[in-house]
């Protein structure tokens, strides 16, 4: 069964060089930008696609600047992969 965001106690994304961290409790998934397929960048969030498992950034969960931030880091390391 998988499981919501919602039902961990602590979620983070540590953006790195080679793609992201994202750590839910004491599980953490590691992932290259490279396996992105394609990606979407909206106002209100940033969505990225791949065979295994896609990911949602709601932009409300983050600042405005790390918004910006993460889409800038998403348009230079997704672009080269289409």
């Amino acid at each position: 069964m998988i499981k919501t965001v919602e039902s961990y106690k602590k979620v983070c994304v540590n953006v790195k060089a080679f793609g992201f961290e994202a750590i839910y409790d004491d599980q953490i998934v590691i992932e290259k930008w490279g396996n992105f397929e394609r990606a979407t960048i909206v106002p209100t969030h940033i969505y990225l696609f791949q065979k295994g498992a896609d990911y949602l950034f709601p932009a409300k969960s983050m600042k405005e600047s790390e918004f910006e931030a993460l889409s800038q880091i998403v348009r230079n390391n997704i672009a080269g992969n289409c």
